[in-house]
């Protein structure tokens, strides 16, 4: 017996093979599929590709667009796209290797489907503490120091100045960061020019619950103890 396929399955089958080459039988599939098609042909020929390494792991170069986004004098801010497989979050630092420049994620567009999304901002400064645990480092990203008026205290004519300096951080938050940058808790940042004082700073305000993976904090300058610092 000879039997020939009916032409409307026939039609109906190539649709649905064309259909899942494209990314699914959902409209939406197919866009997500077109997406990152894109993505895949602008990280070799976009003038924003890059290549970066994700801080803390084995040194794994990949590529990434970086666009330009919000850039003042105080903080500079970007937006990455880079495929969901690198496993890039909120939270994370990576090094932009072309400018050798570390930046923090700390935030993801999640209305992005077909690749991570997400805003950064250069990581200008480290600071390292210790507790009992040992020696920590961790980067952050500082908007500051921002004052526009000096406060003081007068009295039998002799006037002193309060320290009132103050500096917003984004910093990734981990087990060693939430245990201690807490309120009151101490630290020092040496500034970028030779010659720039040092700066007591204290945790007058934590946020570590907003988002998940990152530290929100804002220090205000305090007083040097220069027998017990270290």
């Amino acid at each position: 017996a000879h039997y020939t396929l009916d032409p409307k399955i026939s039609a109906a089958y190539n649709m649905s093979i064309r259909l899942s080459q494209h990314g699914g039988m959902a409209q939406q599939e197919r866009m997500i599929y077109d997406k990152r098609r894109s993505l895949d042909h602008a990280l070799l020929f976009s003038y924003q590709g890059a290549n970066i390494s994700k801080v803390g792991e084995e040194k794994k170069v990949f590529r990434a667009l970086i666009n330009p986004n919000k850039l003042k004098q105080d903080y500079d801010d970007k937006i990455i796209s880079v495929g969901f497989e690198y496993g890039l979050a909120p939270g994370d630092v990576f090094e932009w290797l072309g400018t050798k420049t570390h930046w923090l994620i700390y935030l993801q567009d999640l209305t992005e489907l077909a690749y991570f999304r997400g805003s950064i901002r250069r990581c200008s400064y480290t600071v390292n503490w210790e507790d009992e645990d040992g020696l920590h480092s961790s980067y952050m990203a500082v908007q500051g120091p921002v004052e526009t008026r000096i406060d003081y205290i007068q009295k039998h004519e002799i006037s002193i100045d309060k320290p009132n300096f103050s500096l917003d951080i984004l910093m990734p938050a981990n087990e060693a960061t939430v245990k201690y940058f807490r309120r009151y808790a101490k630290f020092y940042l040496k500034g970028l020019i030779k010659g720039s004082p040092d700066i007591c700073w204290r945790t007058e305000a934590v946020d570590w619950i907003s988002t998940p993976g990152i530290i929100r904090i804002h220090a205000v300058e305090y007083y040097i103890n220069k027998e017990e610092d270290d």
